[in-house]
């Protein structure tokens, strides 16, 4: 942003909210709207990340975020609009632009509460801009029409609005108003791993990582192609593969690479908008889509597990360390559990998500809660006295297992038991659902 003074920017300031929220979770339910609201709140941060928005607030189903320029506010309200329509919801956008007060480090001033109720003038897919934004983008390649002159809540003046008609060559469609198409394409979005976008299947190889993006799992390894007598460690690629014919559609070699025998190798993961791979210290965030990568300083070391969910990256390195992957800013770092056992983490062995938490295996036969909403509140269990090597979500329980043992072993979230163990004869090298 362009400083003017000590505490004023300018900035361009975009809010967002769903259309009819109320409506759409009355009809389904509080488990689904939720698991819709979290699809929804993917979508809009990916764009955000992609067009150089920093999100400022998050209520409910809506989201305040500034930019440095008027035109990436536009094309991201437009971007986000056009994916979040094919979960059967609209949005509603205003973009304003004028100088913010930096309060307590977030945006305050006129220029946000006009922004927001920009945004209130607006109707279900409709983005609306303010006059000073159409001012300054001539040849940006956004079409406008006049939507005239508003009284906005809480402004002395009148403001001049307009609305969003075209982007580049691209207009902007108005929302979709068969109520019966809309059901339809919501009920296809809570399908257990139903997209509607292109499937694709993601591998890295060299480094063992399997990473998947919609609906499809495959497990395998890839050499990328660099020949076995050249010097330096072993490179490790992202591939893409279409499911249905098996043909590599994108290839995006890992710049971070893993040094033979260093900390932090472990097993990735995809989803809140990227792949998630481990990498010596850090944390390699990928966006196929757009074909970038930035390493995540984690600030510790050790064997990294990896899981998305609730919005957030989860990592497992001597504790849990959590990363908001709109931002790659770690936003929380748990070293000690305060209850249900010893305090101190000791060795992890796998992390998952899923039954309402994020929960974490040790290799001392421990299995650990952590509360999405409070992550330093977590609980403890001793499911066995040898180890527990990686856990498994499915049939509405966690299921873990001791790999020399043989040793499978069901624990049910809603009563806090575990069952006896399921002896396999053989060890188990691991445990999923289908």
């Amino acid at each position: 942003m362009s400083k003017r003074g000590g505490d004023r920017r300018l900035a361009a300031v975009l809010f967002t909210d769903i259309v009819s929220s109320t409506d759409v979770a009355g009809e389904l339910g509080d488990t689904r709207w939720l698991r819709l609201l979290a699809r929804h709140h993917r979508i809009v941060r990916a764009h955000l990340k992609r067009f150089g928005g920093h999100e400022q607030d998050t209520a409910g189903d809506g989201f305040f975020a500034t930019f440095d320029v008027p035109a990436d506010a536009v094309r991201c309200a437009a971007a986000a609009q056009r994916e979040i329509r094919e979960l059967g919801i609209e949005i509603r956008a205003g973009v304003n632009f004028g100088e913010v007060e930096i309060v307590d480090g977030k945006p305050g001033g006129i220029a946000v509460h006009a922004g927001a109720r920009i945004m209130s003038a607006s109707t279900g897919g409709v983005i609306m801009v303010s006059s000073s934004v159409k001012e300054l983008l001539p040849g940006a390649g956004i079409g406008f029409e006049d939507a005239g002159m508003h009284h906005l809540k809480g402004l002395d003046e009148d403001v001049h609005l307009y609305g969003v008609t075209r982007i580049d060559d691209d207009p902007v469609t108005p929302p979709e108003t068969d109520d019966d198409v809309a059901r339809a394409r919501r009920d296809a979005a809570m399908e257990p791993g139903v997209s509607r976008r292109r499937t694709r299947v993601l591998v890295v190889g060299a480094a063992g990582l399997i990473a998947v993006v919609a609906a499809v799992v495959v497990l395998a390894t890839r050499d990328d192609g660099v020949p076995s007598d050249r010097a330096g460690p072993p490179r490790s690629a992202l591939v893409g593969l279409d499911p249905t014919t098996g043909e590599q559609q994108q290839v995006i070699s890992i710049e971070v690479q893993q040094q033979a025998g260093a900390p932090g190798q472990g097993d990735g993961a995809a989803g809140q908008g990227g792949v998630w791979l481990p990498r010596n210290a850090n944390l390699v965030h990928v966006d196929p889509e757009h074909r970038e990568q930035a390493p995540i300083s984690l600030g510790v070391t050790g064997y990294l597990n990896v899981d998305t969910g609730f919005d957030r990256v989860w990592v497992t390195v001597a504790g849990v360390v959590t990363v908001n992957p709109a931002t790659d800013e770690l936003t929380d770092y748990v070293d000690r559990i305060p209850s249900g056992g010893a305090g101190q983490w000791g060795h992890e062995s796998d992390l998952v998500v899923g039954n309402g938490a994020v929960w974490v295996s040790m290799t001392d036969g421990r299995l650990v809660r952590v509360d999405p909403s409070d992550p330093g509140a977590t609980r403890a269990w001793q499911l066995t006295d040898g180890q527990l090597d990686g856990l498994a979500v499915g049939d509405g329980a966690l299921w873990g297992f001791d790999s020399y043992a043989g040793e499978v072993i069901r624990f049910d979230p809603e009563t806090d038991r575990a069952d006896q163990p399921i002896h396999e004869s053989g060890s188990v090298d691991e445990v999923a659902f289908a």
